[in-house]
């Protein structure tokens, strides 16, 4: 029995080191501490709105050509590392006036503006999975696209990134798949979890609504608490073995 205890204790803390965290933005106010910066770094005002259960509206009104060309936020409670799945409600307000790239940041280093995107471009309904180098210029690795692609419907992105495997699905709002991308990158291991929108030089205005945000530690924690799940019922079994020898 203490063996069990102990790999029961030794399973939770190793889950706790890499703890999930949600955001709904219920009533138009968020759960977590967010962060924000932008590329190149100029001033901007990220807004939160209120719609049936809340969003998350960054945004920028600028002139063509001029201020930021991406805004992110983050979540700096929580560093992921080496396993990881980002997942957001793109769109939740059905707005016709999203800009380019929007979607999900993993490993995010907010220091070196380093990791990894998943994104939607709002426009043309193109997806990608990129690189984010030093600075913030972004290389692809791998691309895609929505059939039947609407600017005014909510899609599910995730960003699944484990072992320099990476992974982006797109979903419906019922929760059914419809097309996902792959990629392969050891480039970085760690870092946060956010959420980006970017615009074209072009484009006179930055909008990306999001809304559920949520970041999981998964498939690695998953594995250990199914791990520890099973350890405990082998050694129930064991009790129960030797209980009826006994008898």
């Amino acid at each position: 029995m203490k063996y069990v205890i102990a790999l029961l204790t030794l399973g939770f803390c190793s889950v706790a080191a890499n703890a999930d965290w949600i955001d709904e933005f219920t009533g138009g106010t968020p759960q977590q501490v967010w962060t924000f910066g932008g590329l190149p770094n100029n001033n901007f005002t990220p807004s939160y709105s209120a719609s049936n259960n809340g969003y998350l509206q960054l945004s920028s009104s600028v002139g063509v050509g001029d201020g930021p060309a991406a805004i992110f936020g983050f979540v700096a409670t929580e560093s992921f590392s080496p396993q990881v799945s980002v997942r957001t409600s793109l769109n939740p307000n059905g707005s016709a006036l999203l800009t380019r790239d929007i979607g999900v940041l993993a490993h995010l280093n907010p220091g070196t503006l380093t990791g990894y995107a998943f994104t939607i471009d709002y426009q043309a309904g193109n997806i990608d999975l990129t690189r984010i180098n030093a600075g913030g210029a972004t290389q692809g690795l791998s691309s895609g696209s929505i059939t039947g692609f609407s600017n005014t419907t909510s899609y599910d992105l995730q960003l699944t990134v484990s072992n320099g495997n990476l992974v982006g699905q797109v979903f419906n709002s019922s929760g059914s798949l419809l097309t996902s991308i792959q990629a392969a990158d050891t480039t970085y291991s760690s870092g946060f979890a956010g959420i980006v929108a970017s615009r074209d030089v072009t484009d006179p205005t930055l909008l990306g609504t999001f809304g559920r945000v949520t970041a999981v530690p998964e498939p690695g924690s998953l594995l250990t608490v199914l791990s520890v799940v099973g350890a405990f019922a082998l050694a129930n079994r064991y009790r129960r073995n030797r209980a009826l020898v006994r008898l």
